[in-house]
């Protein structure tokens, strides 16, 4: 099963900000206690690739760890070295985008108008 069938399986995906790495880590935890198995880890966490990577070594693959809050092509770079598994950005960026895309793992756009709309799916969008 490829990533955007997991996430459209799972359903609930949990967005964590947390004020520390020890905060996200036992957030998650917790999360995958009571049945959550989708997760994403914001750039407003202290040290997200760092957490990202811890939880992707704890869980493999039982676990789907995103990136959210993606606001620049380092922090996507970052992420997938990490071993983010799905990346999130909060706008329509073209640089952005277009980084996320050749990235090769899934990728959603966060659009309000319709124009934005119309954009991220032109620039290859996974989800929006």
């Amino acid at each position: 099963m490829n990533v955007l069938e997991s996430l459209r399986e799972h359903v609930v995906v949990a967005v964590l900000r947390a004020p520390t790495p020890e905060a996200a880590v036992s957030g998650v935890a917790a999360l995958v206690d009571g049945g959550v198995r989708a997760v994403e880890i914001t750039y407003s966490t202290p040290q997200a690739p760092a957490v990202i990577a811890q939880l992707i070594e704890r869980y493999g693959d039982d676990v789907l760890v995103g990136a959210g809050t993606v606001t620049t092509p380092e922090q996507v770079t970052e992420a997938v070295d990490a071993g983010a598994q799905y990346l999130v950005s909060p706008g329509t960026s073209v640089v952005l985008a277009e980084k996320m895309r050749s990235s090769g793992i899934p990728f959603a756009i966060g659009a309000l108008t319709p124009s934005e709309v119309m954009a991220a799916g032109e620039l290859g969008a996974d989800l929006v």
